[in-house]
C-alpha cells in the first residue's frame, strides 16, 4: 500500500504527463504573443485551489508546501526564462528613431510617411510580435538599420540615418508596443 506522500508524489507525476502535451501544442503557442503577468493569473488561479486543498487532506504535505512557500517569498518566483523589455527605453527608441517613418502612440499622431504603418496599427495584428522581432529584416529596414553580428543588406547608401539595435533594445520597443495595444 501507497503512503500519503507517495500518492501525492503519483498524482502530480501523472499531471505533468498528461498536461505537458498540451500545454506545448496549443497552450504554449497560444500565450507566445501575450504579456506574461495577466496571463498567468487565469492559469495559475484554478490551480491554485487544487494545491491549497491537499494542504488540508494530505498530512505530510504542509510542511512541504510551507517550504516551497517560503523558498518564493525568499527567493522570489522563477521568470520563465522570458525577459520584458523597458517600455520607457522603448518608447525613446521609437521616437527617434521608428517616428521618422511611422505614427508611433501620441509622440507623432499626423506624422510618418502615409505609406507605413502606425505602431498602433501593427499593435493590433495577431502577428505583432513576430513583425516587431524582426522588423530589421523586413524591407525598407535592412538598408539603414544595423544588428550585430548580423551582415549588411546592401552597400549602398542608405537613404536614411542607420542605426544599430541589439536584442535588448528590440526587446525594450516591443514592450513599449504592448502600452499600445488595446485590451483583449
Amino acid at each position: 500500500m501507497l503512503d500519503h506522500t507517495a500518492i501525492f508524489g503519483l498524482q502530480f507525476l501523472l499531471s505533468l504527463i498528461v498536461t505537458a502535451p498540451i500545454a506545448t501544442w496549443y497552450v504554449a503557442p497560444w500565450l507566445a504573443a501575450k504579456p506574461v503577468e495577466p496571463t498567468l493569473v487565469p492559469l495559475i488561479l484554478p490551480h491554485a485551489y487544487r494545491h491549497i486543498g491537499r494542504l488540508f487532506l494530505v498530512p505530510g504535505m504542509r510542511l512541504a508546501v510551507f517550504i516551497g512557500a517560503l523558498a518564493l517569498v525568499l527567493f522570489g518566483a522563477p521568470s520563465g526564462g522570458r525577459a520584458e523589455g523597458s517600455p520607457e527605453k522603448g518608447r525613446k527608441i521609437a521616437t527617434t528613431h521608428c517616428a521618422r517613418c511611422h505614427v508611433v502612440g501620441d509622440f507623432n499622431p499626423t506624422g510618418g510617411i502615409g505609406s507605413t504603418p502606425s505602431f498602433q496599427l501593427l499593435a493590433r495584428r495577431d502577428d505583432y510580435l513576430e513583425r516587431f522581432q524582426t522588423f530589421f529584416e523586413r524591407r525598407p529596414h535592412p538598408v539603414f538599420v544595423r544588428v550585430p553580428g548580423v551582415p549588411k543588406w546592401t552597400n549602398l547608401t542608405p537613404y536614411a540615418a542607420e542605426f544599430e539595435v541589439t536584442l535588448e533594445s528590440i526587446k525594450d520597443i516591443i514592450a513599449f508596443v504592448r502600452t499600445l495595444k488595446p485590451n483583449e
